[in-house]
């Protein structure tokens, strides 16, 4: 990635470690996932947000870990489920 953040950059392979790392750095965080089983990588505090699928279907399914979205909850992450969220 030659530009300084994440805006513009079209990563692959290293998405998740890139964003992992952006997160620990970031003193807030915004992110949109579909489904969360597993961002314990991402550094969310109180007062960040994420969008994702938390419908009664997709946490029913184990696409979307109810234990994570109450972690989460708990921190003070504001949650926003869109339910035709999708990748």
């Amino acid at each position: 990635m030659t530009r300084t953040g994440l805006s513009g950059a079209l990563l692959t392979d290293s998405l998740w470690p890139t964003l992992e790392i952006g997160s620990q750095r970031s003193s807030s965080l915004m992110a949109a996932v579909v489904y969360d089983t597993n961002t314990e990588g991402l550094r969310f505090r109180q007062g960040d947000l994420l969008v994702l699928n938390a419908s009664e279907p997709a946490v029913a399914s184990g696409r979307t870990s109810a234990a994570r979205l109450q972690d989460l909850f708990e921190l003070g992450v504001q949650l926003h489920s869109h339910n035709d969220l999708h990748a």
